[in-house]
């Protein structure tokens, strides 16, 4: 529909003792007619249409809504986690606000060079602009040994202390994988164990927390005192393996955790020496008996029936529920890792306790 400017003539691209070649002349013509077309739409290329940043964080906001996210923390390959990752790279106006969802939904921790990464990550945003990222942190994943190790290493040790102490004021949900039995108070020649104490000692906002392999070990010799975790104010809900309750710390404990609510015993010990229900009497003289809902998780197999399990009642204020961890049908695995994995999945998950089954 259009036609080539012309400003003036152009001179015969042949040699002036030769007549034109009329077929290759109409063709140049026309070449030379689409080029000038084009022109003018590269002369000026059009802008992309771009969001208000206002848009855009509430779009990030979407990604990752806290009502829909119970879980501990997501993993380092789930697709939340990448695609904050990915938009903490994007722009300086929207790196912020990734990184404070990085910090509310994906601290898990599972190796040693994770833990340095959120270190550093926490004393570079102390020292920028970007603000505290650490009032954000509120849920943990820690598994920072081995898998097949002990908790003899100096280095970790150190970093775990340094991190719960950062984290300390805010956490309110904690997970930890640590092998706490792999060294006992007499082989600790390193002098990890002291420090690890010291690390989970003070909690002041904790209120659920789980000990994947043991009862949170971290006695440091001989001791009638109860476990770390009575002291934490806040508590709610105890998840806890391989625990003894026919010692009478264990009780005392409880009773000093004023808010608790729910305790899980994973393949607990000593149920046929002690009736449950009556210890958790004894712990209050002269006071009401606080409501309290106990799970005992183990595979069919291997449950005991408490002691004085005959005697208990509907109206009693501990309510004892016995739950069976499912097995393959072969039933050539580890009992012991199969029920620390599938309580970890279901805390990790945030699936209620309650809907447990």
């Amino acid at each position: 529909p259009f036609l080539p400017l012309m400003t003036k003539r152009q001179k015969p691209r042949y040699p002036a003792n030769r007549s034109p070649n009329p077929n290759k002349l109409h063709i140049q013509e026309l070449t030379s007619s689409r080029e000038e077309m084009r022109l003018p739409a590269m002369a000026s290329p059009q802008r992309m249409p771009q969001l208000p940043t206002e848009i855009l964080l509430n779009i990030i906001d979407s990604i990752a809504p806290f009502s829909d996210l119970p879980e501990i923390a997501l993993p380092r390959n789930h697709p939340i986690t990448k695609t904050l990752v990915a938009l903490t790279y994007t722009s300086r106006a929207l790196r912020p606000h990734a990184r404070r969802l990085l910090y509310v939904h994906c601290l898990y921790v599972h190796t040693e060079n994770r833990l340095r990464k959120l270190l550093r990550s926490i004393q570079e945003s102390q020292q920028h602009a970007e603000g505290d990222l650490l009032e954000y942190a509120t849920s943990l994943y820690l598994r920072p040994y081995p898998v097949v190790g002990t908790i003899a290493d100096v280095g970790i040790t150190n970093d775990v202390r340094l991190l719960m102490t950062a984290l300390a004021p805010r956490l309110r949900r904690l997970l930890v994988d640590i092998p706490f039995r792999s060294i006992y108070p007499d082989e600790d020649r390193l002098g990890v164990r002291p420090v690890l104490r010291n690390a989970f000692s003070s909690l002041p906002v904790l209120e659920e927390f789980c000990s994947v392999r043991d009862e949170l070990y971290l006695e440091l010799g001989a001791s009638d005192d109860p476990g770390v975790w009575s002291g934490w104010e806040r508590l709610k809900m105890l998840v806890l393996y391989n625990v003894d309750v026919a010692t009478e710390k264990f009780w005392k404990g409880l009773y000093l955790s004023k808010n608790i609510e729910t305790v899980v015993l994973t393949r607990a010990d000593g149920l046929m020496e002690v009736d449950m229900k009556q210890e958790w009497k004894n712990q209050f003289v002269g006071e009401e008996v606080r409501p309290l809902e106990v799970l005992l998780v183990n595979v069919d197999a291997e449950h005991t029936i408490p002691l004085g399990f005959e005697r208990w009642k509907k109206e009693d204020k501990m309510q004892v529920r016995i739950l069976n961890v499912p097995i393959s049908y072969y039933g050539d695995e580890d009992l012991i890792v199969i029920c620390q994995q599938w309580v970890k999945r279901r805390i990790l998950q945030g699936v209620p306790i309650a809907e447990w089954s």
